[in-house]
């Protein structure tokens, strides 16, 4: 009695049944493993990378002398595809970022000392290098690739958690190994909330002088519109005034003022009250006092101006009293606007 068996098909349908192994156990014995470093540090999970940072991806191929075959086997060079971060760059040797299509020369690197060069050209992904060296069998042999690359500068305020971030294969025409994968996080860009610039007011007379107990006494006279400026006004030539918010989202901001008292020459000291104008625009009268002069509701905006200053002084009761004579100089210059910008959150 016999068997008969058929591995074709009986009907005239058929299709093509293929079975592909990336490798046969034994045939090569090798591992592989990648890495990222910033400087001497290993880069993790608990890494915190921030645009500009520079680092280096290091991939190792470790071939055991105990395959069965050289890898590759007919062909001389092996194939990697490396991948790498979208939100990395490589760079060649000077620090100049490198593009898709450009080539990069790489220095390969064996754990006995010796150095081989292969070029691996840029892709939208990652890296390809189709002429690195493959290995012997019957010797062991440790190659590593260092691949230098620099974080993109960030424009989204939330961190880019990097899990399982693969790094590509290497393959030859009997095995392929894939690198293992990383860990780590890329920091957000906040933006940043600051007084850039913030305006020194001098107040002088109509002449240019410091002004007398006097004058500051008869001062600017009150809140009217639109400015203009008798001889005998005390004002401040403009300044620049600048706030800069780059925060992407979130609160708005405030900025605080206060004025400092006021020194005469003659000791003992004199409050006052300065009267800012903004584009023929009376803003809040700023005094001891703490006062918003300028407020955005929402992030990302940002302020230049060029306010100009006019001196106010409350009734002579406000003085601080002493032998102070009415026509002592005053050092405007003394007296100081105190600014302090602050998150809208912050009250």
């Amino acid at each position: 009695m016999g068997f008969t068996g058929s591995t074709g098909p009986s009907g005239k349908a058929s299709e093509a049944h293929v079975v592909a192994f990336q490798q046969i156990p034994g045939l090569v014995n090798a591992t592989t493993s990648a890495s990222l470093w910033q400087g001497k540090t290993q880069v993790d999970q608990s890494s915190l990378l921030n645009g500009g940072d520079q680092l280096q991806y290091h991939y190792t191929i470790d071939y055991a002398a105990t395959s069965l075959q050289s890898w590759p086997l007919l062909n001389s060079n092996l194939t990697a595809n490396l991948q790498k971060d979208d939100q990395f760059d490589y760079v060649d040797a000077s620090g100049k970022v490198l593009s898709v299509g450009d080539t990069m020369p790489l220095t390969l690197t064996y754990a006995d000392g010796h150095t081989a060069t292969a070029t691996g050209t840029v892709t939208s992904t990652g890296l390809s290098i189709t002429n690195l060296p493959g290995f012997t069998s019957n010797l062991n042999r440790t190659m590593t690739i260092t691949l230098p690359v620099v974080v993109k500068q960030q424009s989204q305020f939330d961190n880019l958690v990097r899990t399982n971030y693969t790094t590509g294969s290497v393959s030859g025409d009997n095995a392929q190994f894939d690198f293992n994968s990383l860990n780590y996080t890329i920091a957000g860009n906040p933006g940043v909330l600051k007084l850039t610039q913030a305006p020194s007011f001098h107040f002088t007379t109509s002449t240019g002088g410091d002004p007398t107990v006097s004058a500051m006494i008869k001062g600017y006279a009150g809140r009217q519109s639109p400015i203009t400026q008798p001889a005998d006004w005390l004002a401040a030539p403009a300044q620049p005034l600048q706030i800069t918010d780059t925060r992407p989202k979130g609160s708005g901001w405030q900025l605080h003022v206060q004025l400092s008292d006021f020194t005469p020459t003659k000791g003992l000291s004199l409050t006052g009250q300065a009267q800012l104008v903004d584009n023929q625009t009376l803003l809040p009268l700023v005094t001891s006092a703490d006062t918003i002069l300028y407020q955005a509701n929402t992030a990302k905006q940002s302020l230049t101006t060029t306010p100009t200053a006019y001196l106010k002084t409350p009734p002579p009761t406000d003085y601080h009293s002493g032998s102070l004579p009415r026509n002592g100089d005053v050092d405007a210059a003394n007296s100081a606007v105190v600014h302090t910008l602050r998150d809208a959150k912050r009250r």
